[in-house]
């Protein structure tokens, strides 16, 4: 396999001969400014606007940080002036509101390729998302991939696409919430380069391909590990709709209905904060609200057989999946009585007394397991006591 390799010239043989490498060095000029200076004049395919120099190629890759209220009157013209800061005339300017020292950068030398990132989760952008033109706010997973391979154009293209794909995978494996699967946020960036000198010979760079499998894992790796490192409260707040904080609103309102003679409600809410922590510790509880939030994204786009979209959002009679989703959580949590504190949420929250009835059908029901059970573990601690 080539690798880091010289301009590509035919030999009297008909080879390839080897290069140096496309990448020349990487700068950091600044907090805010990450410099990738190739070492060759390149073409670019990217899904933002490339500033060219007179030929139609570029030097540079940068990657800038930005407020996340970011609006420039001309974005253009904004990166004419990144460039002019990074002392390039000519390059692909991706904006984050990522610090530039949280650049990831993967170097693939089986493959020909370098693969430079920054990435972050928010705000998250679907097809169900009722604002389609809102002001940007730049939160931003960014790719520049610098390619040592004889690409041709539709490849480079094919390329930007697998790379969109296993970020958009990538997102929906992490929980990233949206109102449908997360596809990504509203202002990612792809960009894929090649050093002019090198033929097109390669057609296709999808991820059936050697090149294209090992970029798109590296994508899918890196905007994993960061999505996922996000903190407990986070990861709740994705998974079932509500943060710690709310969960604990959820359970003060119960237990001012049963509460206990002696422990106050800010005890008991501190002492249910401690057991919450405690079980957001178990990756069985974490698999039990995983499988809720995928059952509803599986609902709300109509992919349960038997049942459409709109009458999923209703949370039908004949749907009963949901609450045993629900009771089996509460019996692993806290056995039967569990199941029993359950149902009683369930209740309350039917006549509109708890106000987690606006979540999505498997989501409310195994709220109601997570509160009931906390609720049971707190009064069976008291009664040991």
């Amino acid at each position: 396999m080539r690798s880091l390799r010289e301009p590509y010239t035919r030999s009297t043989r008909g080879c390839w001969t080897l290069p140096k490498g496309a990448v020349a060095e990487v700068e950091r000029p600044s907090e805010d400014l990450v410099v990738v200076k190739l070492s060759r004049p390149a073409r670019v395919v990217a899904t933002v606007p490339p500033i060219l120099d007179p030929s139609g190629f570029v030097e540079s890759i940068v990657f800038a940080r930005v407020p996340g209220d970011f609006h420039p009157s001309d974005l253009i013209d904004y990166y004419r002036e990144v460039l002019r800061s990074a002392r390039v005339v000519s390059g692909v300017v991706l904006l984050s509101a990522v610090a530039p020292r949280e650049l990831v950068e993967v170097e693939l030398p089986e493959v020909g390729a370098r693969v430079f990132m920054t990435v972050s989760a928010k705000p998250a952008a679907c097809l169900a998302s009722p604002n389609v033109f809102e002001p940007m706010r730049l939160g931003t997973v960014n790719v520049a991939v610098v390619v040592e391979e004889p690409l041709s154009s539709s490849a480079m293209v094919d390329l930007v696409r697998t790379i969109a794909e296993a970020k958009a995978a990538a997102f929906s494996d992490s929980l990233v919430r949206c109102e449908s699967r997360a596809l990504g946020t509203v202002s990612d960036a792809i960009a894929v380069v090649k050093p002019v000198d090198l033929p097109d010979d390669v057609l296709f760079s999808g991820p059936s391909t050697k090149l294209g499998r090992a970029v798109a894992k590296v994508v899918y790796e890196v905007v994993v590990s960061r999505a996922m490192s996000e903190d407990p409260e986070e990861l709740l707040r994705r998974a079932i709709g509500l943060g710690v904080e709310e969960v604990l609103d959820l359970f003060s309102q119960v237990y001012s209905r049963a509460y206990v003679p002696g422990l106050s409600l800010e005890e008991a809410r501190e002492r249910a904060k401690g057991v919450l922590k405690e079980l957001l510790k178990d990756p069985n509880v974490w698999s039990f609200l995983i499988a809720a939030r995928e059952l509803d994204l599986h609902g709300l786009s109509g992919t349960i057989p038997g049942l459409e979209a709109g009458e999923f959002a209703g949370d039908p009679v004949k749907l009963v999946a949901d609450e045993v989703l629900g009771v089996a959580l509460a019996l692993y949590l806290a056995g039967l009585k569990g199941v029993f504190s359950t149902y009683w949420l369930e209740r309350l929250k039917e006549v509109g007394d708890l106000s987690h009835g606006t979540l999505h059908p498997f989501e409310d029901d195994v709220v109601s397991a997570l509160v009931g059970s906390l609720l049971t573990k707190l009064l069976d601690e008291v009664g040991r006591r």
